[in-house]
């Protein structure tokens, strides 16, 4: 849990370092009157995009998940031989 937090913290500390630049280059060549649209504009186009990333990575993460399940079902049924394990299977004797 530790190093998850640790990865977000280093994550959201870069993100500081891409957006501000990102944002200062696209909105340089704007005229001062028209800077409040186009910064709604940007902040838009970058909430739909984040939008669009997570609604991508939550639909191939829920794919994949239901594919894998479906792979670990086909080979359990009924019938199905349990392999013993080493607790009950007893001492091995060289």
């Amino acid at each position: 849990m530790l190093v998850a937090g640790i990865a977000r913290f280093i994550q959201g500390f870069g993100q500081g370092f891409v957006f501000v630049p990102l944002q200062t280059m696209a909105l340089s060549t704007i005229r001062m009157e028209r800077l409040s649209n186009a910064t709604a504009a940007f902040n838009v186009v970058r909430n739909f995009g984040g939008s669009i990333g997570i609604a991508v990575a939550t639909t191939v993460l829920a794919r994949r998940s239901q594919y894998h399940q479906t792979t670990l079902t086909t080979h359990v049924n009924v019938w199905a031989r349990r392999r013993p394990t080493a607790a009950a299977s007893g001492p091995t004797t060289s």
